[in-house]
């Protein structure tokens, strides 16, 4: 690359000012004032532009604004013109204020090729060099201030050469200050973990420790108070279950006393009714009885007119025993077997009911939720384990060593290595030279052979008549345009590259200028012709020879561009060659394939064994922290079950599915005993109604019993039976007996039945009268039936008097301490009210005493509420500081990290560096220092540059003299720009007062050396000095390839 000129519109003091740069060597010398720093600065300016993008500026934008924005106008603008080693010609124009008409442009072409040098939002043209703005600036651009750098410390040229080696990252921290900054952070920011630190890393350590104690503390307090909240609970419970259970006495003696004086007046009522229904029925008995008496009392008075029957003997009373022995068996009622259990039975199955349980009969919904989330927990780290990815095995060499080097540098060699092959692969230039030097060869005969025309048309053309107009000839402009597109046209081809169409173009050029010329070549003109023709001849000759020479200007460009394209290809391939040892030397140094397929396979393979390593290590670390919440949750349900269990000693030590499973059975076991518990009541009903029909069976037994007894002594008396029969009598015997004494009676009757009836008629009537006669029956019949009514009546209001308070009964609701089943007339309820009396003064005095217990406990809550520590508070404590000790360690970890990448990149990069730097010290050394040192090597671990002379010990750059030092720090900058330049490209420097501090000798030594490179590069110097200036005068100024500038100082 080569900068042609600087265009400064509006930079700093200058206006519309340019600088003109010659393809070797510029000196440009100004004293102050005379804007020598504003053109360096536009220089570089114009070539790489500025940073473009969103965001505030950084310090250096504002320091480059502060120093080099135009004083008293808006517009800030500069560009350059430069030669590509391609031969393209590029103006590049930047905007400085607005950032708006940033462009590249082919001057050739007039196209943008701005999109081909995009470096932070505008156009930087060191691109094509390979290099960035930033770069450019590290390595091209070398000012004083670097070089005062070599006088400020001993160290100061091999941490400029550190600086320069990492110009990539545009800053001005080596990478060991790096690594002091990273290890000076670190100590402030994470320290060791040393017991007697007060740094990060072990405050965040005593954090953890402190608040994983207080965490301790604050949950056995936690429970504690639950422990303390559940007893107030069940306090409470207790108090209330005393408070309603004293309600509920009260209720119930009020009712069971609402209920006894309802049972006391229905008793008096059903007394008052039963007498007048008694009383009623006495005397409707007595007057149903009185008036067949009375009847018969009238019959048996006419029958018998007053004469008594003869007497009958003691058959009549044996009779009557034997119809009452008959009536008695008939009417006693039948014995049935009672089904079920027996009342003792009952009894004993009562007694082996268990009582209510202590305990929950089922498990509590937050322990149930604990064994879910643990269940679920540990069905997440089976579905886990079900997706184990493959432990990755260990690489081979080869990946390995990509892994290590990073797959995308490895493609990225792969990319060198092919592009440099397809470089070196570059079709020879030597046919196409040939044919242009053969175009250039006849263009040159054509010159010839039109000068010569034009020397024979002068010599035959009259001096008179040469004040006449001469008159064009018809062919001889078309020749001229013709001629000149076709040969730009070429040169045009050639410019971008295509040689073969260039040569086409040139002689088809070529060939109309010729066809023109024969065509429009008159016959050769006598001395004897017209002045006129004469005139014409000479005019087309000359014609001729502009075409001629035009011809031969566009054909030697033509060459001379091809020529130059051809030897650039030439070192293109030489430089490819040389880059392709360098980069498979690179490979082989990193235990790599040279073959491009085969880096791209090792990388592929690379990023598949680091995926795979990733995958295993977040694998790894996701089943862990799975594992640890499962065993987390483990530990919240043990403890949770502990308190539960009933073996509580074996708790801590068993399993936890065993334990759960312990609780169900428990919790299933207490829920089987409250049911069988339950069925208390009914048993005792059951109980109850068992003795009842027991009692009544018995009494049928008994009634049974003495009617069968009765039957069987009538047998006797009738000589039915013997007396010994009687105590083995049964049932079946009874009923035999019935038949017999039926037949006996039957027999008996016809022999007692004339006489029974007269004395039974006889005795009737005297039973009847009674002592009196018929009227005064008559008239104490009239007398019974009056009462009878009266009595009716009262009946009749009795019953709707018992039939009121029957209903106010019904209304009442009994209490639980009445027996449902038990008649109420059987209940004691007296000593029912007693009893209740007495259990409401016990129950109320517990109650009292429930009560102020509650008021104790509820105190004692409220007092270690107050005072109690919440956990989830100390808890995010905790994870507050165990995220910050994750912090710190993460840090340390990026830390450990980025020291290790970083001094790989150096170790890297010095190794790439240090070569070459070496070679080009040792190139000049013995040039710039008068022999004085030979040889030259530089450290690939710390750029460290030791020189010596020819078989003397070595020396450490940075201990020489200022001069010396200064000299070896140039010639390394101009090697680290040439080893960072593209292949193909040459990277021209821009210097600023690089001499100032050198002596006379010693600048006139940086000064020949720079010359010397200038053969090779464009070097651009702006100096100060008087000493540099007569030594640009004297050695410039003769030859066009350099040249040498004054700046005159800049009117304020």
């Amino acid at each position: 690359m080569r900068i042609v000129e600087v265009r400064a519109h509006a930079f700093g003091p200058l206006v519309d000012s340019t600088l003109l740069l010659a393809p070797g060597m510029t000196v440009i010398v100004g004293q102050n004032e005379s804007a020598k720093s504003s053109w360096h600065a536009a220089a570089y300016t114009a070539l790489c532009g500025r940073r473009r993008g969103k965001g505030a500026s950084t310090k250096e934008d504002r320091r480059f604004s502060d120093l080099h924005r135009p004083w008293d106008r808006a517009e800030w603008e500069v560009s350059a013109a430069i030669e590509l080693t391609d031969g393209r010609r590029i103006e590049l124009h930047h905007d400085l204020a607005g950032n708006v008409d940033c462009r590249a442009t082919d001057l050739v072409l007039g196209r943008d090729v701005s999109n081909e040098i995009m470096f932070e939002g505008s156009p930087d043209g060191s691109r094509w060099l390979g290099l960035d703005r930033r770069t450019f600036l590290n390595t091209a651009c070398i000012g004083q201030t670097e070089l005062l750098g070599v006088l400020d410390s001993a160290d100061g040229l091999q941490s400029l050469l550190q600086r320069a080696a990492a110009a990539a990252g545009a800053s001005d921290t080596t990478v060991a200050e790096a690594l002091e900054l990273i290890e000076r952070f670190q100590s402030d920011r994470v320290g060791l973990d040393r017991s007697n630190s007060a740094k990060p890393l072990r405050r965040t350590k005593d954090a953890v420790n402190l608040w994983t104690a207080r965490l301790a503390e604050a949950r056995q307090a936690h429970d504690s108070y639950l422990g303390l909240v559940e007893e107030l609970e069940h306090e409470r419970v207790r108090s209330r279950a005393a408070d309603e259970e004293l309600a509920r006495l009260n209720e119930a003696i009020r009712r069971i006393e609402q209920v006894r004086q309802l049972a006391a007046e229905l008793e008096l009522a059903h007394e008052r009714s039963v007498a007048a229904i008694r009383s009623e029925g006495e005397l409707r008995e007595r007057v149903a009885n009185e008036r067949p008496r009375l009847g018969r009392i009238r019959q048996l008075s006419d029958q018998f007119a007053g004469v008594a029957p003869p007497a009958f003997g003691d058959l009549e009373e044996r009779t009557r025993t034997v119809v009452a022995a008959l009536a008695g068996w008939r009417s006693a009622p039948a014995q049935r077997p009672l089904a079920g259990r027996s009342s003792s039975e009952l009894e004993a199955e009562l007694l082996q009911l268990p009582s209510a349980p202590d305990g929950p009969t089922e498990m509590e919904s937050w322990i149930l939720h604990l064994v879910t989330e643990l269940q679920g927990a540990r069905a997440v780290v089976t579905e886990h384990q079900a997706s184990r990815p493959p432990q990755p095995e260990d690489p081979s060499a080869v990946v390995l060593a990509a892994v290590t080097a990073g797959p995308q540098q490895v493609r990225m060699l792969a990319t060198d290595i092919e592009r440099v092959s397809a470089e070196m692969m570059a079709p020879p230039a030597n046919e196409p030279l040939a044919e242009l030097r053969r175009a250039d060869g006849d263009a040159v005969a054509r010159v010839s052979e039109a000068e010569r025309a034009e020397r024979d048309a002068l010599a035959l053309l009259n001096p008179s008549t040469a004040s006449v107009s001469p008159q064009p000839h018809g062919h001889s402009r078309t020749q001229l345009v013709v001629g000149v597109i076709g040969s730009i046209v070429g040169v045009v081809l050639a410019a971008g590259g295509a040689l073969v169409p260039a040569i086409a173009v040139a002689g088809v050029a070529l060939g109309l200028v010729i066809y023109f010329s024969l065509k429009g070549r008159r016959p050769p003109v006598s001395s004897s012709a017209r002045p006129v023709d004469q005139m014409a001849a000479l005019q087309t000759a000359r014609e001729q020879l502009n075409v001629a020479r035009s011809a031969r200007e566009l054909t030697t460009h033509a060459l001379t561009e091809a020529e130059m394209r051809a030897a650039a290809v030439e070192r293109t391939v030489a430089r490819s060659r040389a880059l392709l040892a360098e980069l498979q030397a690179r490979c082989s140094s990193q235990h790599l394939p040279s073959e491009p397929a085969g880096l791209r396979l090792a990388a592929a393979q690379a990023e598949q064994a680091m995926a795979a390593r990733a995958a295993w290590e977040s694998w790894t670390a996701e089943a862990s922290r799975f594992d640890e919440r499962s065993a987390r949750m483990q530990d919240d349900l043990l403890r949770a079950l502990a308190p539960k269990l009933a073996t509580r000693a074996t708790a801590e030590s068993a399993d936890i599915d065993v334990l759960v499973a312990r609780y169900r059975s428990e919790c299933a076991e207490r829920l089987e005993q409250a049911r069988e518990a339950s069925n208390r009541p009914a048993l005792e009903a059951a109980l109850n109604d068992r003795r009842t029909s027991e009692s009544i069976a018995a009494t049928a037994a008994a009634t049974r019993l003495a009617a069968r007894t009765r039957l069987v002594s009538a047998a006797v008396e009738c000589h039915l039976r013997t007396p010994s029969s009687i105590a083995v009598a049964d049932d079946a015997e009874a009923d035999r007996l019935v038949d017999e004494l039926e037949v006996w009676l039957t027999g008996q009757q016809s022999q007692a039945e004339i006489a029974d009836v007269s004395r039974t008629e006889w005795n009737e009537l005297g039973t009847l009268l009674g002592g009196t006669g018929l009227h005064d029956v008559e008239a104490a019949f009239e007398v019974l039936e009056a009462a009878h009514q009266a009595a009716a009546d009262s009946v009749s209001n009795c019953d709707a008097h018992v039939d009121r308070l029957s209903g106010e009964f019904d209304l009442i609701v009994l209490p639980a301490e009445v027996p449902s089943s038990t008649p109420l007339e059987e209940i004691p309820l007296g000593l029912l009210l007693d009893s209740l009396a007495q259990h409401r003064v016990e129950t109320d005095r517990v109650s009292k005493d429930l009560r102020a217990a509650v008021d104790n406990a509820s105190g004692v809550v409220d007092e270690r509420s107050r005072t109690l520590a919440s956990v989830a508070e100390v808890e995010e404590q905790l994870a507050a500081a165990q995220a910050a000790m994750a912090r710190v360690q993460d840090l340390a970890s990026v830390l450990d990290a980025t020291r290790g990448f970083l001094t790989q990149a150096r170790d890297r990069a010095h190794r790439s560096i240090a070569p070459v730097l070496a070679r080009a010290v040792q190139a000049s050394l013995a040039e710039v220092t008068d022999g004085r040192y030979t040889d030259a090597t530089v450290d690939p671990g710390s750029l460290q540059v030791n020189v010596r002379c020819a078989g003397g010990p070595w020396r450490q750059a940075d201990l020489l003299s200022v001069g010396t030092a200064e000299q070896i720090y140039l010639l390394l900058r101009i090697a680290l720009a040439e080893h960072l330049t593209a292949p193909g490209e040459v990277c021209p420097l821009l210097l600023d007062d690089v001499t100032v501090q050198a002596d006379a000798q010693r600048t006139v030594q940086i000064l020949d050396m720079l010359l010397h490179q200038s053969n090779n590069r464009q070097i651009v110097l702006f100096s100060q000095e008087r000493e540099v200036a007569e030594w640009a005068r004297a050695k410039l100024m003769s030859e066009d390839r350099h040249s040498f500038l004054e700046l005159a100082q800049i009117p304020m």
